[in-house]
């Protein structure tokens, strides 16, 4: 998957992105700065493995934040606070697309509800 195939949020699409997002995001190894808190900067006298390790989440954490900004609308941009962690920007836009589940229910409902067979195929392939 490539950041061109993700479809750009646009506020009405925020679940698919997400999926998206998170599933560039694990291809390409980065996902882990969702997860993980910024590790600490290593002091002068630090082994190579620690500094190495600092140095690979700031820029994963830099790539994710460039990957989530560049699948966006300049309108979605302007209404997210800005952040220098892709956690807390990644946060930050799921609290503001927040998907209440009483009101997906009620969608499904109304969908469920409105449903006519037209009598083409099977009722079994119709109910399922």
């Amino acid at each position: 998957m490539s950041i061109n195939n993700i479809e750009l949020l646009n506020g009405s699409n925020y679940k698919k992105w997400k999926g998206d997002i998170e599933l560039n995001l694990g291809i390409l190894d980065f996902d882990h700065v969702l997860r993980e808190d910024p590790p600490q900067e290593p002091a002068a006298n630090a082994s190579k493995e620690t500094k190495d390790k600092y140095l690979q989440w700031h820029r994963h954490n830099r790539m994710a934040l460039i990957c989530m900004k560049k699948s966006m609308t300049d309108a979605v941009k302007g209404g997210i606070a800005d952040s220098e962690n892709a956690r807390v920007f990644f946060n930050s836009i799921a609290d503001k697309y927040k998907v209440s589940d009483k009101a997906e229910t009620g969608n499904l409902m109304n969908k469920l509800i409105k449903m006519r067979f037209n009598g083409q195929g099977s009722i079994r392939e119709y109910i399922m």
